[in-house]
C-alpha cells in the first residue's frame, strides 16, 4: 500500500538523523563533565531550525542569539534570524530568556521562551508583520566546559497567518526543531 505522507521520510530528515547520530556518538565517547552555567557568563549561540512542513518541504532557517546569565542558570538576551526559500523571505528581531537545569555531567536540559517580531514576505500576497511567542524546551551537550551543542523544540504561536504549510496553507502556528552551537564565555 501507499505511506502516508506524514509518514514518508524526505532527504533532509535522514541527513537531520545522521547528524544526531554523529552528535550521540559523540557524546557517549566523551567523558563527562559537571557544567554550571554561573552568574556573569556570556552565551553567543547560531543555529538552524529545520521545519518539514513547508509547502517546499524541508528549508533551514539562520538565527544568531546573544544572552547574558543575569542569575545562576538563568539567561536574558536578543536574537536575529533570517529565513528564505520559493514560498517566502522572513526575518525576526526579539529576545529570550532560558531557565538552564543544574546537572551532573555533559547534558544540561533547558526551558525558555522567545518573544519576537517577524516580518515575511511570502512570494505570492502581501508582506506580514507579527508578535510571534515561542515556547521551546531542549537539551545542550557540553563538549568542553564553554562550548555546547543543542537540540530544541519550539512551538510557534504568532499574531498573524504567518507559516505556510506543506499543502499551500498559511497559519498562525509552526512547530518544529532547531540544532545549534553555543559558546559560553567568562565562567
Amino acid at each position: 500500500g501507499r505511506v502516508p505522507t506524514r509518514w514518508k521520510v524526505n532527504r533532509g530528515e535522514r541527513r537531520m538523523k545522521k547528524l544526531l547520530a554523529i552528535v550521540a556518538a559523540t557524546a557517549i565517547a566523551a567523558p563527562a563533565m559537571a557544567v554550571t552555567l554561573t552568574q556573569g557568563t556570556s552565551e553567543i549561540g547560531m543555529a538552524g531550525t529545520y521545519d518539514s512542513d513547508t509547502n517546499l518541504g524541508s528549508d533551514f532557517d539562520i538565527a544568531v542569539k546573544y544572552g547574558y546569565f543575569f542569575w545562576d542558570n538563568v539567561a536574558i538576551g536578543g536574537a536575529v534570524g533570517f529565513a528564505d526559500n520559493d514560498a517566502r523571505s522572513k526575518y525576526d528581531l526579539g529576545a529570550f530568556a532560558e531557565y538552564n537545569f543544574a546537572m551532573d555531567g555533559d547534558w544540561v536540559p533547558y526551558l525558555g521562551l522567545n518573544l519576537a517580531w517577524s516580518e515575511t514576505d511570502p512570494a505570492a500576497g502581501e508582506k506580514n508583520d507579527a508578535f510571534v511567542t515561542t515556547p521551546n524546551a531542549g537539551v545542550k551537550y557540553f563538549f568542553s566546559s564553554s562550548v555546547a551543542g543543542f537540540l530544541q523544540l519550539n512551538y510557534d504561536f504568532a499574531s498573524e497567518d504567518i507559516y505556510t504549510d506543506q499543502d499551500g496553507n498559511v497559519e498562525d502556528s509552526n512547530l518544529g526543531f532547531v540544532l545549534g552551537l553555543r559558546v559560553y564565555l567568562g565562567q
